[in-house]
């Protein structure tokens, strides 16, 4: 049986401790860690590109740097999980 264009992806699943650049081929981040760290995002990234973080440390994020389409800073709690998504001009929390 023929199915389509159906596609299968594996997901990167990286774990950081420490202040990081993500790159596009990244998706599911485990922020670990005692303290704070910023977690800065890709310039460019193609429409739709979406990265999963999960803060587990013990404090919390410093922060996420986002750029084009200006800074914000955030802190996540512990144990939260946050999507973000680029639209071509901004990133959004979800």
């Amino acid at each position: 049986m023929l199915l389509g264009n159906l596609r299968t992806s594996v997901q990167s699943i990286i774990t950081i401790t420490d202040a990081v650049t993500l790159t596009l081929s990244d998706f599911y981040v485990l922020a670990m860690g005692a303290n704070g760290y910023t977690i800065t995002l890709p310039t460019n990234p193609p429409v739709g590109k979406v990265y999963s973080i999960r803060c587990r440390n013990a404090t919390k994020l410093a922060s996420v740097a986002y750029y084009q389409g200006g800074s914000l800073t955030n802190q996540f709690a512990v144990g939260t999980v946050t999507y973000l998504v680029w639209d071509g001009v901004n990133w959004h929390q979800f």
